[in-house]
């Protein structure tokens, strides 16, 4: 989609990006980035309103999943902000398990809720509906963080 998005904005502005050499780079208009940053959100938000365009969200289980080990992996561990059954958590996450009957080969998310300070199961594909962001706060674990 943001590939498609990026050829249409060439074309509507007659840009022939990939032929123009790098010395000739400093022709181009000094707005013009930030008018095609302005075009592609729109754009975006078009196709998924309220999708920030420095982090996209997830578009598949892989992507969620990576994004949950990142922030799990980091050092030290990030908190996620998470969008779950239309309600927005602030979770430290820790683990996978396999524990859904209906979807035995898709992990759930083990992670603390910070509002409600207990552990909790997150199912993936609940998640795929929501939104999964990593936020700039870290945790100290209280248990082993299985990533």
């Amino acid at each position: 989609m943001v590939r498609r998005l990026g050829q249409e904005l060439g074309e509507q502005l007659d840009l022939p990006l990939r032929d123009r050499p790098p010395e000739q780079m400093d022709l181009f208009d000094p707005g013009l980035v930030e008018r095609l940053r302005q075009q592609l959100q729109q754009g975006l938000q078009q196709q998924q309103p309220g999708l920030p365009l420095d982090q996209p969200q997830p578009a598949n289980l892989a992507e969620i999943i990576a994004r949950i080990n990142q922030s799990g992996r980091s050092k030290p561990p990030l908190i996620l902000r998470i969008t779950y059954n239309g309600k927005e958590r602030f979770v430290e996450p820790y683990s996978f398990r396999y524990r859904d009957k209906d979807n035995p080969h898709i992990p759930q998310l083990m992670a603390f809720s910070v509002a409600d300070g207990i552990i909790k199961s997150f199912k993936l594909l609940t998640l795929l509906a929501g939104d999964v962001q990593f936020t700039d706060r870290s945790y100290n674990p209280r248990w082993p963080v299985e990533f």
